[in-house]
């Protein structure tokens, strides 16, 4: 199976080498790219400014290394600061006093993804294809099995990874509709688990079999012939939802039917956190978070943010012009 992994910038503080070092290896071990810089070897502070910021321009993917040493950081806040200058970018963290294994496990599951589909629908398939390349998904189809072994376990592995690391995109078509292949696979993936999302082209509806299996999915619809719009809006709700699927943080803490939310105690707002808090009229921000998404919010979501004067969380609402209140938070 043809696999590349996503390209990660790391930000971290030098005091924390050995733990990154130990992330760094494990998001190689998983098909990662990952790069970072123990700063204490280089001398030149314009020069490695310069650098870094050309590579975090270069990388689609940016982890954010919490810790109380990364929080004091001028470099870890410069970086921060960047970061947020690329909306599209996709931005982790991972805090030093979690599980870094099951937080990677978190990350990992970003990327994977088997299409489903027709091979009578290729031109479609290959545009959405490419589309989540370029941003660093993995992606794997039929066209991407190898001679020499025995296309059906090939097949197998592709969804068991997907399944287990990942979801499965269904391409809905009249065509795909007829294919017992495509229906082995969707059925395959529900009864393991899976996460499907689906992708209707222009008129199709699902048959009898699928509407029982994934019927209460909400899908994406776009063009067999998809513009550039359509392939951005299937990217942008791909990503929004693979948020929202089992092992999402805002379910993991209660967000999504609270009407108040006190942050927790770290050091970075992510892409989505709280689009789906549908309830939510207000969230208190604590000093340590040093950086908040761009797409953290829904755009005109009305909410109220708490927070103290000076703090990151205050020159955001400013930025962003959204309501806030300055409290004491001990």
């Amino acid at each position: 199976m043809k696999k590349s992994g996503g390209w990660v910038f790391i930000s971290h503080s030098h005091l924390d080498i050995d733990l990154v070092r130990k992330i760094r290896n494990a998001l190689e071990s998983k098909g990662f790219e990952p790069l970072l810089f123990y700063l204490k070897c280089l001398n030149d502070a314009d020069e490695i400014e310069d650098l870094i910021k050309r590579e975090i321009k270069e990388r689609e993917w940016f982890i954010y290394v919490d810790s109380p040493n990364a929080q004091q950081s001028v470099w870890v806040r410069s970086e921060l600061d960047y970061i947020q200058q690329f909306p599209d970018k996709k931005v982790f963290v991972i805090d030093l006093h979690k599980d870094i294994d099951s937080q990677i496990e978190h990350i990992q599951r970003q990327l994977q993804v088997f299409i489903s589909y027709s091979r009578k629908d290729y031109s479609l398939m290959k545009k959405i294809s490419d589309k989540l390349t370029e941003h660093d998904f993995l992606v794997f189809t039929d066209q991407d099995l190898m001679p020499g072994e025995l296309w059906s376990d090939q097949l197998h592995r592709a969804l068991d990874d997907s399944i287990h690391s990942g979801f499965v995109i269904l391409i809905i078509t009249d065509k795909s509709l007829q294919s017992s292949y495509v229906s082995t696979e969707i059925e395959y993936t529900i009864a393991n688990g899976g996460k499907v999302v689906p992708i209707y082209v222009d008129d199709a509806y699902l048959n009898s079999e699928l509407l029982y299996l994934i019927g209460d999915i909400q899908g994406i619809r776009v063009h067999s012939d998809p513009t550039d719009d359509e392939l951005e809006k299937v990217l942008s709700d791909i990503q929004h939802r693979i948020k929202f699927y089992k092992s999402d943080f805002t379910d993991l803490i209660g967000f999504q039917s609270a009407r108040t939310i006190i942050y927790p105690q770290i050091g970075i707002i992510e892409d989505y956190t709280f689009w789906d808090c549908y309830c939510l009229e207000e969230v208190t921000i604590p000093d340590s978070v040093q950086y908040i998404s761009e797409k953290a919010f829904r755009e005109n979501q009305d909410i109220l943010i708490k927070c103290t004067k000076g703090s990151y969380a205050e020159k955001f609402c400013i930025d962003h012009n959204i309501r806030y209140q300055i409290i004491d938070i001990d």
